[in-house]
């Protein structure tokens, strides 16, 4: 079986600080996850994750479950082109072949 790269985008109808209490309680990035961006909106804020497969999401979610805010919408999409950067190192391309290219 192949393992697609799994994007889900949240957008929650709360505080900034909401987000931030939250975000106090994991200090540890979940397993499989690639990249975390978070930031206000005018209706609340918005979650942005990339993870390494659909799996890795979903044990994070059902692992979270108890905790999770209601009223978020969900919106999930596999990935089939990413790029990775790093200030320190040239850009990461990873395509639907699972092919990594510097």
């Amino acid at each position: 079986m192949v393992r697609t790269t799994y994007a889900v985008v949240q957008d929650v109808p709360a505080s900034w600080n909401v987000y931030l209490l939250g975000a106090e309680r994991h200090e540890q990035m979940p397993e499989g996850l690639l990249l975390h961006a978070a930031g206000p909106t005018d209706e609340g804020f918005r979650v942005i994750d990339v993870w390494e497969s659909q799996a890795d999401w979903e044990h994070f979610r059902d692992r979270q479950a108890q905790t999770q805010l209601s009223h978020s919408t969900l919106r999930d999409f596999e990935v089939h082109d990413l790029y990775l950067t790093s200030s320190n190192l040239p850009p990461e391309r990873k395509t639907d072949a699972g092919q990594h290219r510097r």
